[in-house]
């Protein structure tokens, strides 16, 4: 399969867009099936393998092709996983980081002598136009320290406690995203593949967005950390992958894409906390 996928942009940038990885069929059903999950409420599912109509996504074979093509034949689907429905944001998001140690050079992640090669997957189901929300990178972003970064997190806050407005944030956001990162405006059916280390943000949602997200890597220290990140460390976003759909991994050992479950939680150098419960998005 050819995606003109250009290897040396995405090695330097950190991200990449493949262009109608869905077809409208496609697009149709895993947008329906979503519609009918979230019932018009706002919607975010942690655990594809809980929507059984949508979990065979993450073996699309275009996806996968396009997943080995960056970063070589053996990939394994690394169970962070999310699945949106969302309408007018309750909360706002703030620049950050996936992966488990997100300050620059602090932990494992940043070992110079294994490549971070964790990615991050959005597949967007509706045009841009519709929505008016798009992942916002900052190209680059993976590979340098952006001291900038870390004011921008604190300056949002503080906006965010002093204005004590969504809506306000929210329009104040609009305009400042595409002057620090690059807006990524995608259609129908587009995917966006992104290092996980590389910082990123949300533009505001006006309406109703629908997405799928998860996470490829290959077998190496950098998956087993993340993955066990977010199945014992984050249980907050996701569960510890003890409800994890037998089905659903019998699907993942056929395309022999399956990680190993961590049965404990381990230590990890520099692991980001998350914070005291707030408004905004880490």
């Amino acid at each position: 399969m050819n995606f003109n996928i250009d290897k040396k942009a995405f090695i330097k940038n950190g991200y990449c867009v493949v262009k109608n990885l869905l077809n409208e069929n496609e697009v149709q059903y895993y947008d329906d099936k979503i519609k009918k999950l979230a019932k018009g409420k706002h919607f975010n599912l942690g655990g594809i393998y809980n929507a059984k109509e949508i979990s065979d996504i993450v073996v699309n074979k275009k996806l996968l092709a396009a997943i080995k093509e960056l970063i070589g034949p053996e990939i394994f689907f690394l169970h962070d996983s999310t699945i949106m429905h969302k309408t007018e944001p309750k909360n706002i998001e703030n620049w950050h980081r996936d992966n488990p140690c997100r300050r620059f050079g602090i932990g494992p992640d940043w070992n110079k002598s294994m490549p971070y090669d964790v990615l991050r997957v959005g597949i967007y189901l509706q045009p841009y136009e519709e929505t008016k929300s798009c992942i916002n990178l900052i190209p680059g972003s993976h590979k340098k320290k952006y001291s900038f970064q870390e004011f921008l997190r604190f300056f949002h806050r503080k906006m965010f406690s002093k204005l004590n407005s969504e809506s306000k944030l929210n329009i104040l956001k609009k305009f400042y995203t595409p002057l620090i990162g690059k807006n990524i405006k995608t259609d129908r059916g587009d995917c966006v593949i992104f290092h996980a280390n590389l910082w990123h943000t949300a533009t505001p949602t006006q309406g109703v967005k629908r997405a799928i997200h998860f996470s490829f890597g290959r077998n190496n220290l950098h998956s087993r950390n993340f993955v066990n990140y977010y199945l014992k460390h984050r249980t907050d976003i996701t569960k510890d992958g003890t409800s994890i759909d037998e089905d659903f991994i019998k699907l993942l050992q056929k395309e022999k894409i399956f990680f190993p479950i961590p049965k404990e939680k381990i230590d990890i150098p520099g692991v980001f906390r998350e914070p005291k419960k707030s408004s905004v998005i880490n």
